[in-house]
């Protein structure tokens, strides 16, 4: 507690008191308010039989410390929840894990929201949305974390609860347990992560409807959308309906890896496949596409088109500044961003390819004229985290399956934080969810506040990361989940020794095995 004053009274709080509770000495600090903050941060400390109590509300405070002194204090406990008993019962929690954990996510998200003093200034408020849409029907997530295992350094698994079926937009959460085993031919072997996903993208596609019209402020915007793709003259001319939904099958696979070479803001590279059933069909739908894409440019590798799409708001500045008043008119200050700027899209052989960087796909289809097998599927890690998914969680068919090669993962976000540029390296997935659950306003640029200078060289902690994986099962009242960190392999203790020198040996290997972990 004395070192807990010495760092806050460091920020200089606008006051400090004691206060007390059952005898207890309850210890307040109130912060001063920063520019973006609506309220001053207080928080309040107390240490009461063995238990180190930390909360930003007094009368929580108080009443911890009377249910820990034996107190009877009015209320229900979350032990007695309904919801969390039967989440708990569904996840099969071990009790011995050192850490356990349960959310209501719009809660949280509330909670979160109002930590931060910020509202969204956008018409559309988005957690107001997703609880017009059916998603309170996502009850609770529910877990353990266990840690130093035998063969996992790290295992986790939990429950989320939901009402089924997921009412209104929810309902595009349609994952069947039929993720495939199979790697498709076009992934490379140096990929950093693999996520193999089976969504019901032809029933699941519809239920968005809500979600879009409510976001946009206007009913029946998803389906005029629609059908502007399909009649519009100036438009791509295509029915969804016909054309492109019925040519999806559910597997989808999303990879990432990062350039060779220096780490950039550049470096981190993704691509998402969907397989399809008519590749001639599907090609034909995307070039009618593409072509009414202004930002659209064709490429050819090695005689298969690839379309890459570059948003350049500089041309248009160009433009007025060559012609004056006749050339482009300047965007209106609110007016909506690119949810990308780069992007690339083909068709090649039963896969419908989009990727953040062109050089990818042309990667993927040079690896899938090589060979009829990915190479991944013969690499070390990434056997052994898959057998270890299979060992751990059970060989029964998911809704998805993740692995993660985190020496190759963790090179780009760890190099750019050493260079106080971590906050520019969020994953093209990372960037469309912020655009989706967040207006412009809110999406803004915050400085690193913890500097990285002193770290080693990447290569220096990549050999201490071992492989990470990941699963999801649908059932019947939500999702199992449970994901893994592998152990070192054990140092390999040669079987003939000389006795004398035996007991050592292997106590060295010991050794080396727990330094590796």
């Amino acid at each position: 507690m004395a070192s807990l004053d010495e760092q806050l009274s460091a920020r200089k709080p606008q006051s400090k008191e004691t206060l007390k509770h059952l005898g207890v000495s309850i210890y307040k600090y109130t912060m001063p308010k920063r520019a973006d903050q609506l309220l001053a941060e207080v928080s309040y400390y107390a240490v009461s039989q063995g238990t180190l109590v930390a909360t930003d509300d007094e009368a929580l405070m108080r009443d911890i410390i009377g249910r820990v002194n034996g107190e009877q204090v009015p209320g229900k406990v979350l032990a007695q929840d309904p919801m969390f008993l039967e989440a708990r019962e569904k996840a099969k929690m071990s009790n011995a894990a050192q850490v356990e954990f349960f959310v209501r996510p719009l809660g949280i998200a509330r909670v979160l929201r109002s930590i931060g003093g910020k509202r969204s200034k956008s018409s559309a408020d988005m957690l107001v949305v997703l609880q017009n849409q059916g998603f309170t029907a996502i009850q609770c997530v529910v877990g353990e974390v266990r840690i130093g295992q035998a063969s996992l350094d790290m295992q986790y698994n939990g429950y989320v609860l939901a009402d089924r079926p997921l009412p209104g937009s929810a309902g595009v959460l349609d994952f069947p347990n039929a993720a495939s085993d199979a790697i498709p031919n076009f992934v490379v072997h140096d990929i950093s992560s693999l996520l193999v996903t089976n969504w019901n993208a032809k029933e699941a596609f519809w239920k968005v409807e809500g979600l879009v019209d409510e976001i946009a402020g206007t009913p029946g915007v998803f389906a005029e959308v629609i059908e502007g793709i399909k009649q519009d003259p100036n438009g791509p001319r295509i029915d969804i309906a016909v054309d492109v939904l019925p040519q999806l099958t559910n597997d989808i696979y999303s990879i990432s890896d990062s350039k060779a070479g220096k780490a950039d803001v550049d470096s981190r590279r993704n691509l998402i496949a969907l397989k399809i059933k008519d590749t001639a069909a599907m090609a034909r739908v995307l070039d009618q596409a593409m072509q009414n894409e202004p930002d659209a440019e064709e490429l050819d590798f090695n005689g298969h088109p690839i379309w890459q799409v570059v948003h350049r708001e500089d041309e248009l500045a160009d433009l007025d500044a060559d012609f004056g008043e006749f050339g482009a008119a300047p965007a209106p200050a609110n007016a909506p961003q690119p949810w990308l700027s780069n992007w690339a899209i083909t068709v090649h052989d039963g896969y419908l390819m989009f990727a953040s960087h062109p050089e990818m796909i042309q990667e993927a289809i040079t690896q899938a004229k090589r060979s009829p097998t990915s190479p991944l599927e013969q690499e070390p890690d990434y056997q052994r985290v898959k057998s270890a998914i299979g060992d751990t969680f059970g060989q029964q068919q998911g809704s998805a399956w993740q692995i993660v090669r985190n020496s190759l993962a963790y090179r780009v976000p760890y190099e750019l934080f050493r260079e106080g540029k971590l906050k520019d390296s969020q994953s093209m997935f990372a960037s469309l969810l912020d655009r989706l659950l967040q207006g412009d306003d809110e999406i803004t640029a915050k400085e690193q506040v913890v500097k990285g200078t002193n770290l080693p060289p990447f290569e220096t902690v990549a050999k201490f990361l071992q492989p990470s994986g990941l699963m999801f099962r649908s059932t019947d009242s939500g999702w199992q989940f449970g994901g893994l960190l592998l152990s070192a392999q054990p140092t390999q203790v040669p079987v003939a020794l000389p006795e004398a020198t035996q007991a050592t040996s292997v106590g060295t290997a010991r050794v080396n095995s727990e330094a590796n972990r």
